[in-house]
């Protein structure tokens, strides 16, 4: 995984990691945030400085201690290992890659989540982000924000196979994807939403087929169920859907 903080990563990896346990490889998902709490506890916005080297040096030692737990998993039955953390700069993918390579059979395929229309965070976001045991207060989540912003580096076309995630998935860019694994994985993200967005299931009106039991064709409405309709209609005018939410309606 790759991307700032509140964008999604944790709710992708556990989403991917459970659809691939259904799907029968033999997956866990390792949580750099959790190796953080369990070892140093919570952390201030000030440890995650990119000036600061001895706060550094224990984030590297921390990533290290992750990536060996995934490779002995690896090494020990497991199929896939996803690596949960920000992973936002070049060097720090390095040193995964590198890693990585010293194993045989283990390739890499990065998920980067990227919201590019606005730094805020939501309300409903801000709710979620309350409840994680790695959250201080808002003053310090946007100062922790800023400190991964100042060293920021999206993924590159020489990195290897990657899926960027843009705008809770309104977008997909793909790179260098091949073969069974990488496509079903690829698919998938491509179905996930990390923000609630609602969804109606109705049916029809009723139908002059219906009246006469008929199963199957392609008959019209009655008056009941063209004012069924009308009602349906009227219903959808009267939800408060956000702009974006209207723009995107679909109705099949």
């Amino acid at each position: 995984m790759m991307g700032l903080p509140g964008r999604g990563k944790t709710y992708i990896a556990r989403k991917v990691a459970r659809y691939l346990r259904w799907i029968s490889y033999r997956t866990r998902a390792f949580s750099l945030a959790k190796y953080r709490l369990d070892k140093l506890g919570s952390k201030s916005a000030d440890f995650f400085d990119p000036s600061s080297s001895s706060n550094y040096q224990q984030r590297v030692n921390l990533l290290a201690s992750a990536l060996e737990d995934a490779m002995r998993y690896l090494n020990r039955g497991g199929e896939i290992a996803i690596f949960d953390g920000t992973n936002t700069t070049r060097d720090r993918r390095q040193l995964i890659r590198d890693r990585v390579a010293k194993e045989d059979g283990y390739d890499i395929l990065w998920i980067e989540s990227i919201n590019d229309k606005s730094d805020d965070i939501e309300e409903k976001q801000f709710e979620e982000l309350k409840n994680s045991p790695d959250f201080i207060d808002r003053e310090d989540y946007s100062k922790r924000l800023a400190h991964y912003k100042s060293t920021y580096e999206t993924l590159e076309d020489d990195e290897g196979s990657f899926v960027k995630v843009y705008s809770d998935g309104r977008k997909i860019l793909l790179n260098d994807i091949y073969g069974f694994l990488r496509t079903k994985i690829v698919s998938f993200v491509m179905n996930l939403h990390t923000v609630p967005r609602p969804i109606y299931i109705v049916r029809h009106g009723e139908s002059v087929f219906n009246v006469r039991a008929l199963v199957g064709g392609d008959s019209g409405l009655t008056p009941r169920g063209l004012a069924f309709a009308r009602a349906l209609s009227e219903f959808l005018s009267t939800e408060e859907l956000k702009d974006h939410q209207q723009s995107n309606l679909n109705v099949w």
